[in-house]
């Protein structure tokens, strides 16, 4: 089987983290949950994700994504998210407020619990120290 064609399924968070541009990602022990969003563009991309690339990764990942799955991208789904965004204003935990969104999206038949996802085509490689250096220097 051909590498560049690979799926690879991950969570609903990770997907919508890319998709919406809202950091979704859960949280672990070690940090603030931006692991798994970096393993997902590295599998779309084929190469490594320092963070100050994350911006354009995800840029170049979300069309294919919405491209493959519309549903992340209805009106039904947009107003669901308009909900979030209202409701993230007045919680006290926001992990508990999205993990229980993503249920009602998955129950409601909006969304799977995981997207298959393969690598996109159309990657720009810039190296990392030359686009941090372009990014600094604007």
């Amino acid at each position: 089987m051909n590498e560049e064609k690979i799926e690879k399924d991950f969570d609903l968070r990770d997907v919508l983290t890319v998709t919406t541009g809202k950091l979704l990602t859960k949280k672990n022990n070690n940090g603030d949950g931006i692991e798994a969003l970096c393993r997902l563009l590295k599998h779309m991309t084929n190469e490594n994700v320092d963070h100050h690339q994350i911006p354009r990764f995800t840029a170049e990942c979300k069309p294919f994504i919405l491209k493959k799955y519309p549903e992340l991208n209805s009106d039904t789904f947009k107003r669901k998210l308009d909900v979030l965004d209202i409701s993230l204003k007045y919680t006290i935990n926001p992990d508990e407020l999205i993990e229980n969104w993503l249920w009602i999206l998955i129950g409601e038949g909006i969304c799977k619990k995981t997207y298959s996802l393969g690598k996109i085509d159309n990657h720009k490689d810039i190296d990392m120290f030359v686009e941090l250096d372009e990014m600094t220097s604007k």
